[in-house]
């Protein structure tokens, strides 16, 4: 299981047009005098679907020792993310403070300056620019849940802080895997995340809890195991800098790496191809890369491929179709590579079953930023992201728009960036 930390930032510019008339050096008198507010949000992209970025409004504080302090909140719209407002009568002068952020419906802090004491100087009939770039202070954890047995039918997430405030949320089991998540956890607490796997009767067969900071300035790994009735198994929460938190829980064949060797990156998934399903990885050395042989490790089941030989800086594509011309090797079972559009645990090892890149990608099934595609569409790593680490975090994904067979409508690279 992963779970991630989600946290997103935005871009605010702040254009501050002062008009005055009538102002002398000794009083100051303010005519139509306003700052207009030009908000930009960057990383928007199904920002109205995910609650953990969700936000209600901007707020902009102005004050000084010589004036009374101007305070606008500004409805954002999550469909139009291109904010144009005026906050009117600002008086010129000397040290103005800026203070703006945002909140969510209840309240709530979601983003801050990044310049913690921000101070301008206002002079009368001039035209001020300030650029503001605000930083995430809270989000949610994301969790992927692998191998979850049958008898267990409901999956619950919790995170309770010192301060005694809760996140808690719970998803029915429809499937080995699951994905949920805990919105709007502030940066900063500490607390304990708890898991809980609970069959028909109530009774909860597998549990795991943790102490936890949220921090989203530093990263740090915590290795834990989870008690079941009859057996332990691996809670790996790997806090990532600057945005996520990954947390893997296994059950069954479903096993969280540990480490990542990754000299060979998982690079391109055709999961929605209909018998033309591949993998593609990438030589990340500057040397050639050979393995007499190597696994692919599909959900826990282990396909093994000999013979594997890839040049410095180049692809290799294992595939479900050995006919594909894009496809360097195949294996015997024609079922071995038949990628599900509800997600995988994808494990590249080699022959000794040490884990050179592992990817737990969530298909169409879910809100965790994973691309969703719309017909025979690959997923693309974005190529500096293409790290044993990056590449288990679905915001680093896109979509293929490359067509590769008019035939068979495909679109993807293959053998390429």
């Amino acid at each position: 299981m992963s779970v991630k930390i989600f946290f997103s930032s935005i871009l605010i510019t702040l254009v501050s047009l002062l008009n005055f008339c009538g102002v002398t050096p000794d009083v100051l008198e303010v005519i139509e005098s306003h700052l207009e507010i030009n908000a930009i949000f960057a990383n928007h992209q199904n920002l109205s679907k995910i609650k953990e970025t969700s936000f209600d409004s901007l707020v902009v504080e102005i004050k000084a020792d010589d004036m009374e302090i101007l305070r606008k909140s500004i409805k954002i719209d999550p469909n139009n993310l291109v904010l144009k407002d005026t906050i009117r009568n600002v008086p010129a002068g000397k040290k103005r403070i800026i203070n703006v952020y945002t909140v969510n419906k209840s309240g709530q802090k979601t983003h801050i300056d990044s310049v913690k004491n921000r101070v301008i100087d206002i002079e009368p009939k001039s035209v001020n620019v300030l650029n503001v770039t605000l930083i995430p202070v809270c989000g949610s954890i994301y969790l992927q849940v692998g191998g979850t047995p049958t008898n267990i039918k409901t999956i619950y997430a919790k995170f309770t802080s010192n301060n005694n405030l809760v996140w808690e949320t719970a998803i029915k089991r429809n499937s080995p895997r699951s994905f949920i998540s805990l919105d709007n956890i502030p940066d900063g607490e500490i607390g304990v995340v708890e898991i809980f796997e609970v069959d028909s009767s109530g009774d909860t067969l597998y549990y795991a809890k943790n102490d936890i900071k949220i921090d989203v300035n530093n990263s740090e790994i915590i290795n834990l195991s989870i008690k079941a009735f009859d057996s332990d198994f691996l809670l790996n929460i790997d806090v990532r800098k600057p945005e996520l938190t990954i947390i893997s829980i296994g059950n069954d064949m479903y096993i969280p790496a540990d480490t990542e060797t990754g000299e060979l990156v998982i690079t391109e998934i055709m999961y929605a191809a209909d018998g033309n399903e591949y993998i593609e990885i990438h030589n990340t050395k500057n040397t050639k890369q050979t393995f007499d042989s190597m696994y692919i490790d599909i959900d826990g089941k282990y396909y093994l491929f000999t013979d594997v030989t890839i040049e410095p800086d180049s692809f290799y594509v294992f595939g479900r179709n050995e006919n594909s011309r894009w496809v360097n090797q195949s294996h015997g079972t024609k079922s071995a590579l038949n990628l599900s559009s509800k997600g995988n645990w994808i494990t590249l090892r080699n022959n000794d079953s040490t884990v050179i890149d592992q990817v737990v990608f969530t298909g169409d099934n879910n809100n965790l930023e994973w691309p969703k595609t719309t017909g025979k569409q690959a997923i693309l790593l974005i190529k500096d992201k293409a790290t044993c680490g990056l590449n288990n975090f679905g915001r680093n994904w896109i979509l293929a728009e490359t067509l590769i067979d008019s035939t068979l409508d495909m679109y993807g690279t293959p053998q390429n960036w």
